[in-house]
């Protein structure tokens, strides 16, 4: 799980310190597309994700499974790794919403969006959630429910 950010403070002065986001010219992608993903999916996003490089195995993705090296510092390597992307594809089920890591995950693409002033957020219904959170919805989403992981792949040209 991506930790919380929060401020910290001088308790001498009580007042914040400055926060120093990147402008906008420095921000140069690594990846070109970051795959949030609840792991009850783990193997439907693995077929999608092969799904992408057989099309064009030249595409930078970041995906869990193959992107952190064991013993990783995994907190740090999400959160680069999304600051460091074109794209953040969030694959919605009703475990992704309720999934503390995949929030952390979502709102850190939120915060890139917000830095770069561009559209980096990218989202695939997988399975209906009825309680989707509004800050999911508020996206258009491509439809894949209910778990058709045929229609997963075949939307892959989508992401290339």
């Amino acid at each position: 799980m991506l930790p919380s950010i929060r401020n910290t403070f001088n308790e001498s002065t009580a007042e914040a310190p400055p926060v120093a986001l990147q402008p906008h010219s420095v921000y140069s992608p690594t990846y070109d597309l970051f795959i949030s993903y609840s792991h009850k999916q783990t193997e439907a996003v693995q077929e999608f994700v092969n799904a992408i490089r057989k099309k064009k195995d030249a595409l930078s993705i970041f995906y869990d499974r193959n992107s952190i090296p064991a013993g990783g510092m995994w907190i740090r390597e999400i959160s680069e790794a999304i600051q460091n992307s074109k794209s953040v594809l969030c694959i919605l089920t009703p475990e992704y919403s309720k999934s503390d890591v995949c929030w952390d995950e979502f709102q850190c693409a939120k915060v890139m969006e917000l830095r770069t002033k561009k559209s980096i957020i990218k989202t695939i219904s997988f399975i209906k959630d009825e309680d989707m959170p509004p800050m999911f919805a508020i996206y258009n989403y491509i439809d894949c429910t209910e778990a058709d992981v045929q229609k997963l792949k075949s939307c892959a040209d989508q992401f290339i």
